[in-house]
């Protein structure tokens, strides 16, 4: 069964920042009254013109936490290929990843890949649950 239920997910990480995924059915609106962008300045509707999915880097204003948020805008009930699915769910895991590592002053090494490819496989088992539910 499927329904159109605005969800926004918010998973916590081990570097003082959510991650927070929110799927097709939620508005921008509804993403620009709970969130600014981490330099203060408001998020614009036009800001999710043309694209599938996003991921910004945010400060929650209620908590004044930040946030790392993935949009998955058009990732919706209709979206009947898998393999695109797949293919946004993994772009922009990394893209939060490097968000993360960014913040947390890390680089990948790349003799050590091990601790990012962590990261991006969680970030992205968190994305596809909230996609998933999308299904109940």
């Amino acid at each position: 069964m499927k329904h159109k239920k605005a969800i926004i997910d918010t998973y916590q990480t081990t570097y003082n920042k959510d991650l927070v995924v929110c799927n097709a059915y939620v508005t921008v609106k509804q993403i620009i009254k709970r969130y600014t962008y981490c330099d203060g300045k408001e998020i614009q509707e036009n800001d999710f013109n043309d694209i599938d999915a996003c991921c910004m880097l945010c400060v929650d204003k209620n908590t004044k936490k930040l946030v790392e948020i993935i949009y998955l805008c058009k990732c919706d009930a209709k979206m009947k290929d898998k393999a695109e699915v797949t293919d946004i769910i993994a772009h922009e895991s990394v893209h939060a990843a490097m968000d993360i590592y960014n913040y947390i002053s890390a680089s990948v090494d790349l003799s050590n890949q091990e601790p990012f490819a962590y990261l991006v496989g969680y970030i992205a088992n968190c994305v596809y649950k909230t996609y998933s539910k999308i299904w109940i």
